[in-house]
Order: C-alpha cells, then sequence, then structure tokens
C-alpha cells in the first residue's frame, strides 16, 4: 500500500554513501513505475526516502557528495532548480554526521526554548540522549518529538537579532540525528562495524553491556540488533 514518496531507508553506517547511491538507483526504478519524472523522482527521494548517519565528519561528507552527486545523473539541472518566487531551491539529502551534545551552551538552550515547557522537555530529553553521541553512533536509541515544533522554532530564530541566534542555529544538526534516530523505517541496510568487546573503548563497553546486555560481544551483534529496531 506504499507510494514510492513514503518508502523511508535509512544507511545508519553509511561511511561514504555506497549503500545511499545504490538504494538511489533502486528507488529510481520503483518511482519510474510508478509515472514520476526523473525530476521528481530525484526532488522526492533526496527529500523523503533517504537517510544516513555516520560517526565520522569526513565520512559523512563524503556520503553527501556521493549522493548529490547521484542526483545530478538523473537530473541534469538539479543545481539549478529554484521556487516560484525564481530564488534557488536545491533540496538537500538527510545525510547526517552524527552530533553530540557535550558541549550545548545552556544560555543558548534557554533561549532556543524561550520559555516553551514543550521545547524545554524536548531539547532536555535530546541533549541528554545525545551525550557522547559519537562515542556510540547510531545504537542510540532517541525519544520521539514534536518534530514540526522544533522546526518551527528554528524558523522563528532565523528572523531574530538575538546574540544567541547563531549558537541556536548551531543546534539544528543535533536535532536532524535525533529525528533521525528516533524515527522508524521501512528498508534498513547497512554494512555494521565489526569489534569484539575486548577492542572497545572503555565508554562504549560499558553503554552496551547497559544497553544491549544480549549481543555484548561483538559491535556487529549490537547493530543487528539495532537495525531490526530502526525498521516500522
Amino acid at each position: 500500500k506504499l507510494s514510492p514518496e513514503d518508502i523511508r531507508c535509512i544507511d545508519p553506517c553509511q561511511g561514504s554513501g555506497h549503500i545511499l547511491v545504490y538504494l538511489f538507483d533502486v528507488l529510481m526504478q520503483i518511482y519510474e513505475v510508478y509515472g514520476y519524472t526523473s525530476q521528481e523522482a530525484v526532488a522526492s527521494m533526496i527529500s523523503k526516502n533517504l537517510y544516513g548517519l555516520d560517526i565520522d565528519e569526513r565520512a559523512a561528507q563524503l556520503s553527501y557528495f556521493a549522493v548529490m552527486m547521484k542526483a545530478c545523473q538523473y537530473d541534469k539541472r538539479f543545481f539549478r532548480r529554484k521556487d516560484e518566487n525564481g530564488q534557488p531551491k536545491v533540496p538537500q539529502p538527510r545525510v547526517y554526521a552524527i552530533q553530540e551534545s557535550n558541549d550545548v551552551d545552556i544560555h543558548v538552550l534557554e533561549y532556543f526554548c524561550n520559555g516553551n515547557a514543550e521545547l524545554k522537555e524536548a531539547m532536555d530529553t535530546i541533549v541528554k540522549e545525545l551525550y557522547d553521541a559519537k562515542e556510540y553512533g547510531s545504537i542510540i536509541t532517541v525519544t520521539q518529538q514534536n518534530w514540526d515544533a522544533l522546526y518551527a522554532r528554528f524558523e522563528e530564530i532565523k528572523e531574530d537579532i538575538s546574540f544567541y541566534k547563531e549558537g541556536a542555529l548551531e543546534l539544528l544538526p543535533l536535532v536532524q540525528v535525533a529525528q533521525a534516530l528516533a524515527q522508524k523505517y521501512d528498508v534498513v541496510v547497512t554494512n555494521p562495524p565489526y569489534m569484539g568487546a575486548s577492542n572497545m573503548n572503555v565508554k562504549l563497553n560499558e553503554y552496551i553491556k547497559r544497553i544491549y546486555s544480549d549481543y555484548k560481544s561483538d559491535c556487529f551483534s549490537v547493530f543487528i540488533n539495532r537495525c531490526t529496531l530502526l525498521t516500522s
């Protein structure tokens, strides 16, 4: 009963994006069967279908580049797309380097929440759950939030002139990663990391023993279990 736009896919250990690029080709065939033009399919895939995560910043950059080049393969004018007002409007892939909340400024957080109890509860939870996130990567379980409310606040901030504006906008990648980790997917495909418990650092080892005690002997087993939890 799914339409192509509803098929949500993720590679939670994306590396430089090889699996995402393959998923792009598979999804394009599905879109074509449903009668979409290449331009329509590309825009939809970039904004709705594909997600990728990695703890490595450079790997995430390479993955972003690979997905954008794949978009150009199917839509030669992809980088020249404009909105109804003639302004540049290039869809951005949901391909992220995992962010951690260790250095979030409490004053910036207060400014962002702006006295809104719902925003404060959401951000406090995100900050707590993404602490040391680069140590644990995609095995972190994140609580669902009202993402629309959070993104609406970012739009408000863009028009503000506060001293804390720039710092608050830097919270956006944290929220994007939290959403990617919290939501469910129809397809999860990855090449999981292989690492025995003896090679894990102390933080990772303790975290896995606490959260994934049945799979603690190898990081591979942990990720396979996490992938099943990510599926809808």
